[in-house]
C-alpha cells in the first residue's frame, strides 16, 4: 500500500465579498475574525498539486468543502487510481477505502 497524495484544507484570507458576487456574503466570515475561502488541496510526494478546490467558504467544515470540490466523488470511483494507493487526509475528513485519516480511539477493534 503506497501513498500517492496529501490532502487538507486551508482558510484564505479574502475581502468582503460583494452582494453581486455571492448570494450569502457573512457566510465567508471564518471563526478566525476575517473574510476567508475554504481551500481543498491535494499534493503529491513531487509536491505539485493534483487538485486544489475553493467551492465553498471558510464557515463549511473540511469534509462539506472536500465533498463539494468532487475529489470526494472522484476517489470513490473504481478508476481514480490502481488498489493499494491511497490519499493521506487529518481527522477533519471521513475515512474512505481510498482516504485515510487518524483513528480517533486507542483501539482498533
Amino acid at each position: 500500500m503506497f501513498c500517492v497524495s496529501s490532502l487538507d484544507g486551508l482558510a484564505i484570507k479574502i475581502q468582503l465579498p460583494r452582494l453581486s458576487d455571492v448570494p450569502y456574503p457573512t457566510g465567508y466570515h471564518s471563526r478566525d475574525g476575517f473574510f476567508s475561502v475554504n481551500v481543498q488541496a491535494a499534493v503529491g510526494a513531487d509536491l505539485q498539486f493534483q487538485s486544489l478546490s475553493e467551492a465553498t467558504a471558510s464557515s463549511f467544515h473540511d469534509s462539506t468543502a472536500f465533498a463539494a470540490s468532487g475529489m470526494d466523488q472522484y476517489l470513490s470511483t473504481v478508476i481514480c487510481f490502481p488498489e493499494g494507493l491511497w490519499v493521506a487526509a487529518d481527522d477533519a475528513h471521513t475515512a474512505r477505502k481510498r482516504v485515510l485519516t487518524p483513528w480517533p480511539g486507542r483501539y482498533l477493534l
